[in-house]
């Protein structure tokens, strides 16, 4: 598009310094015809601007739809927090049925149990 773009420019520039000759020489004719040829070339290149512009928005858009597609997980701050996990609760409760009975807290869990490692095989009997 740029390319198509600065070939129109060049276009322009040679259609405005045929202008200049036209008028220079009183050539009325070739004024006319030099207006009429820079005016169109002059819809053409904003033409082309602007589809320029509307590519660029489009791929922006869609970059940044792929942007927010791998975006990290944000932290909220605790209110926001407190408000998500107490419709969660409330969503829950209507749900399942109450429980009337509470637990009692649990003991922690001890250490973690590692078995010891077997004896190391003896050398085969041999000669004496």
């Amino acid at each position: 598009m740029r390319r198509e773009l600065t070939e129109l420019l060049a276009q322009r520039a040679e259609s405005a310094r045929l202008l200049g000759e036209a008028v220079y020489a009183d050539d009325e004719e070739g004024t006319k015809a030099a207006r009429q040829q820079l005016a169109e070339l002059d819809g053409f290149v904003s033409a082309k601007e602007d589809e320029m512009e509307r590519t660029a928005a489009d791929a922006t858009e869609r970059i940044q739809r792929a942007q927010l597609a791998v975006q990290p997980t944000q932290v909220e701050a605790a209110g926001a927090c407190s408000r998500a996990r107490s419709r969660s609760r409330a969503r829950s409760r209507s749900r399942f049925p109450s429980r009337s009975r509470r637990h009692e807290p649990s003991e922690p869990p001890g250490p973690a149990y590692v078995p010891e490692p077997p004896p190391a095989p003896s050398p085969p009997p041999g000669p004496e």
